[in-house]
């Protein structure tokens, strides 16, 4: 099958910020089938969109965006994303209400990898580099 790759860093190139890489990885044989790449101020903007849950608490990626920041330190290889059902909703939450074209074809990108990942049992990895 094709791995499905995606680069929106083209923008920034000038830029010496650091990227988010999104994986989806297969755990059984431990292949990559999908990957994008994102400018940090584009996934940070993102995340910060993501509303407190119903208890009024950050969950899932709103809380490792707000509570366990920064989690690249805590995980400097690559965090496995957890709550990926909830995670799914925040994305979809934000792309729904952002009006920045980009931003929300990266979040079509983000749910595309996190729905697949569910779909299939896969992980989803993410680093920064």
């Amino acid at each position: 099958s094709v791995m499905y790759y995606k680069d929106h860093t083209k923008p920034y190139t000038t830029l010496q910020d650091a990227n988010i890489e999104i994986e989806l990885m297969d755990m059984e044989s431990n292949e990559i089938e999908g990957k994008i790449i994102i400018w940090e101020g584009d996934f940070d903007y993102i995340l910060s969109q993501i509303p407190l849950n119903n208890k009024g608490e950050y969950s899932a990626l709103a809380y490792h965006h707000n509570i366990d920041f920064p989690w690249y330190c805590v995980e400097p290889e690559y965090w496995s994303m957890d709550c990926l059902e909830e995670s799914l909703e925040q994305i979809r939450y934000v792309k729904d209400r952002i009006e920045d074209g980009f931003r929300k074809e990266i979040c079509e990108d983000i749910l595309k990898i996190i729905y697949q990942a569910i779909d299939r049992g896969n992980a989803v990895l993410i680093r920064r580099y």
